[in-house]
């Protein structure tokens, strides 16, 4: 059997499978790319709409769902290109940016536990003071350009340099900090903001933490200045999140560390839907006022007309 094997074969089928393994890297990280943007990953599911129907009209023997599926599949292709070009252009700019190596994995684990606990007490001051931040956590995705747009600083996370950057005033205040590692890169970086509908509640750091998400797959933690709520986004989503768990989020999304540390479920900061709860209360309470008002105001009506009104002489009559 073994003079069935030669040199040529083993050759060959390595080559087979260092082509598999290239094409699963790619695929691999060009889907960790697209996931990120909610339009790029409707794209996608139409294309495979279109490819799927095709293969059942065929098997099917559905000449006229064939005929159009193939004329789409011929000039479908580049009227999308045409239509969707830039959030064509945003995925090829995300892969290019992209690296297999992020500088969160080349942290030891006491520099990710230090880089963790400073974030975590910082963000802790800066929200009970209600001082407005926006703090973003490069990965996989490099935010190059977007550090250039800011000031380099290069220095090493800490709690004081952090709370000290989002004091109103101070010449970096009004931007993002932009962490590379266990490094500050850049303070008063712009970020693009998102496109979707945000409630009239959330400002523009909300707008930019969501904005980012979406291009990077980096994790931004946004401190509101009105209410000191805590909120995170990734991935182009935005969660509020209580100082409490943070700690927890940051190792299980940035390092995947959820079973080292045990993950206390304290109860969430429930602020946003304490204010709804009340205002609901409120608005009911008006209702029922309102209500009460009006049967008041319909049985004093009644009243005036079915109640007679006594004259005098009709008194001395009953006497």
């Amino acid at each position: 059997m073994l003079e069935f094997i030669t040199l040529s074969k083993l050759l060959k089928f390595g080559q087979v499978l260092l082509d598999i393994l290239i094409m699963a890297i790619i695929i691999h990280y060009a889907l960790r790319i697209i996931r990120n943007n909610a339009r790029t990953i409707q794209i996608f599911k139409g294309i495979l709409f279109v490819l799927v129907a095709n293969l059942i009209a065929k098997i099917l023997g559905f000449t006229t769902v064939q005929i159009f599926t193939e004329t789409f599949m011929t000039w479908g292709i580049l009227a999308i290109i045409i239509i969707f070009q830039p959030e064509i252009r945003s995925v090829l700019e995300r892969l290019g940016k992209s690296s297999v190596f992020s500088t969160q994995s080349t942290l030891t684990v006491s520099q990710r536990e230090r880089l963790i606990n400073e974030i975590v007490e910082s963000v802790t001051q800066l929200s009970s003071e209600k001082t407005g931040a926006l703090i973003t956590i490069e990965q996989d995705i490099s935010l190059a350009d977007y550090i250039n747009t800011g000031t380099s600083l290069n220095s090493e996370v800490s709690k004081e340099i952090l709370s000290s950057i989002f004091v109103v005033g101070t010449p970096l205040h009004d931007g993002a900090v932009i962490i590379q590692g266990n490094r500050i890169a850049a303070a008063s970086a712009y970020f693009p903001p998102t496109d979707e509908w945000l409630p009239s509640k959330y400002g523009a750091r909300h707008r930019a933490g969501i904005g980012i998400s979406e291009v990077s797959d980096s994790v931004t933690i946004i401190v509101s200045e009105e209410t000191g709520l805590v909120s995170v986004a990734h991935e182009g989503r935005m969660s509020l999140i209580s100082v409490k768990e943070l700690a927890a989020y940051l190792h299980k999304t940035l390092f995947a560390q959820e079973e080292e540390h045990e993950v206390v479920k304290p109860e969430v900061d429930k602020s946003e839907e304490k204010v709804s709860q009340i205002e609901k209360e409120i608005r009911q309470q008006q209702k029922e006022e309102m209500e009460t008002n009006r049967i008041i105001k319909q049985f004093s009506k009644s009243s005036q007309i079915d109640l007679p009104v006594k004259k005098e002489g009709d008194h001395d009559g009953e006497r």
